[in-house]
């Protein structure tokens, strides 16, 4: 039985353009953002919106 959702990801082509989508429509707030640093596959930022799970966005190719 799932007893709830640690976080989702996103991979996409525009950081910029997602963060305003999760801010705007969802009111998510941007909790951390890795600048030009790359700690996993690509740049990253991460979301909290409401009382649910964590977004994670990375950076993608879209390939």
């Amino acid at each position: 039985m799932i007893r709830g959702l640690s976080h989702m990801t996103f991979i996409v082509r525009d950081l910029d353009r997602m963060e305003t989508i999760l801010t705007t429509l969802l009111g998510a707030r941007k909790v951390y953002d890795s600048g030009d640093h790359t700690f996993s596959l690509s740049r990253e930022r991460f979301f909290l919106a409401g009382d649910g799970p964590r977004r994670a966005l990375d950076r993608g190719d879209g390939g």
